[in-house]
């Protein structure tokens, strides 16, 4: 590099007794950087004057970004040889810039320079003890601008967008949301943007997954005004259990809430059926075999049977129908059903039952048989061109790790599980959220009622054990029914709430 010219050597000079050197002089143009380069990428100077001419604007923003870079707060005072350039030069640390001819008064330029290192090196300090928290926090950190560009993603981005941190800066941050959800975000963005957002997070769902898609919870602070960060902060966390818990008990109550209704209603509609079926069995005997309206009552007859049916599944949903309990082995009840269902079944549905373990459960055997029936019934159903109907029992033992558990909040332990499971159309999340519903039903007008599995879901809760669906559009679906596990001792008992605790 080329001798630097007076000024340049003077300011060198006073930036030096000002406490800030070693002080490097020099003037780019002449000859390669790359070790002026290497040295302040180690910290080597306290201060830098550059005497830059028209011709050395290039390798001068070379050797200012790589000062930018460093690992410290640099004082920089640029000399400009030509006065034509103008002050145009950006760079971080002390930079200051002057003219070849400008009179100015050294020590307070250089005075000047070691402030502003003073204040750099504190928000250099602050920045990087923002990046030490943020790599080491829980949560997934971002710094993006105002319009949503990523400035900076700590280490656990790639668990969120899929790309390393470096992959990710320049990027939008909104790439990375599930298109549906974009817009929420960019408004809050902006409302954080202008300390317009009410407290609180948001949550969108991340676009990089597939359905079901994980869903996080995001809060931003403005930090656009400080200058170790000049940027909104958003954290994120995934809440994915915790929103499906939440859905899960809000469904949870609505049940209870439909199944308190809809035993009032079968209640009280029972008690007049059995008045009606009362007189009509009356008005039956009174009349001969020859009496024309004979026919009309055995119509009569008929009705009140089959509205007496509905009022019985909703008692069971509600888990208010009266209930014989037996202790029985629930492999055993399935093997017996093997022959009933074939003749259920399509020809061209193939049936599989496996029952790889034994064990003993505590239910109504009529109900459980009704229970299996429908399940099979519906399964055939959503396989119109054929398919497979497996039927499965197993001993399984729950524990806080299990699904179910966490979805259900059952009691940990020992459980006979019964699994129907298709290979049909499979069911979209809505559809699944509503199948226990009573007279919910997906099939068309005249085809179904729409109490089967609410009949279901009132059987297996009044014998103290769970029942969920596991499905998903074109993929079929599996009804899992888990049993509380009892000693196989033969019994009976009657009641209307539920049997008593084994022990």
């Amino acid at each position: 590099m080329s001798t630097a010219s007076p000024l340049a050597a003077r300011l060198g000079a006073a930036l030096d007794a000002e406490g800030l050197g070693p002080v490097m002089v020099a003037s780019p143009g002449e000859g390669p950087h790359s070790a002026l380069v290497e040295r302040i990428g180690k910290g080597e100077f306290g201060g830098l004057v550059l005497r830059v001419g028209e011709g050395d604007l290039p390798e001068a923003l070379h050797i200012l970004d790589a000062a930018e870079r460093g690992p410290v707060a640099l004082a920089l005072v640029i000399v400009l040889a030509d006065p034509d350039l103008g002050p145009p030069l950006l760079a971080a640390g002390a930079t200051l810039v002057v003219g070849e001819e400008d009179e100015v008064s050294l020590p307070m330029l250089a005075r000047e320079a070691r402030a502003r290192v003073e204040r750099d090196v504190r928000v250099l300090g602050q920045a990087r003890q923002f990046r030490s928290l943020a790599e080491n926090l829980t949560e997934t950190v971002i710094i993006v601008g105002e319009e949503g560009e990523i400035r900076y993603a700590s280490p656990s981005f790639p668990e969120w967008g899929g790309v390393a941190p470096d992959e990710a800066m320049g990027r939008s941050a909104f790439d990375f949301i599930l298109a549906e959800d974009r817009e929420g975000a960019i408004s809050s963005l902006r409302m954080v943007a202008n300390d317009t957002h009410p407290p609180g997070p948001i949550l969108f769902r991340v676009a990089a997954d597939g359905p079901p898609y994980r869903v996080v919870e995001a809060s931003g602070v403005n930090l656009l005004e400080n200058p170790a960060v000049r940027g909104i902060v958003v954290s994120f966390r995934d809440v994915t259990e915790r929103v499906q818990l939440e859905e899960q008990l809000r469904r949870a109550q609505k049940m209870e809430a439909v199944g308190r209704l809809a035993g009032g209603i079968a209640h009280d509609f029972n008690n007049i059926l059995t008045a009606l079926a009362g007189n009509a069995e009356m008005i039956f005997e009174d009349l001969g075999p020859g009496d024309p309206i004979r026919r009309d009552v055995e119509e009569l007859r008929r009705g009140i049977h089959r509205a007496s049916g509905l009022t019985s599944r909703l008692l069971g949903f509600s888990r208010r129908q009266i209930m014989i309990f037996e202790v029985v082995d629930l492999a055993e009840v399935v093997r017996g059903m093997e022959g009933l269902l074939a003749r259920v079944l399509e020809s061209h549905i193939t049936l599989r039952i496996e029952t790889p373990d034994s064990g003993a459960v505590r239910v109504d055997v009529n109900q459980l048989e009704q229970v299996i029936l429908n399940l099979a019934i519906n399964a055939r159903d959503a396989m119109p061109t054929g398919g497979i109907l497996r039927i499965r029992v197993e001993r399984v033992t729950l524990d806080e790790s299990d699904d179910a558990l966490h979805s259900y909040r059952v009691k940990p332990g020992p459980y006979m599980r019964l699994s129907v499971s298709d290979t049909g159309e499979g069911m979209s999340l809505e559809t699944q959220g509503r199948i226990f519903e009573p007279f919910f039903t997906t099939k068309p007008p005249g085809q179904g009622t729409g109490l089967g599995l609410a009949m279901a879901y009132g059987f297996v809760k009044q014998s103290l054990g769970y029942i969920w669906a596991e499905s998903a559009p074109g993929r079929g679906a599996t009804f899992r029914i888990n049993l509380p596990l009892v000693p196989p001792i033969r019994e009976s008992w009657q009641g209307t709430e539920h049997p008593p605790a084994s022990t």
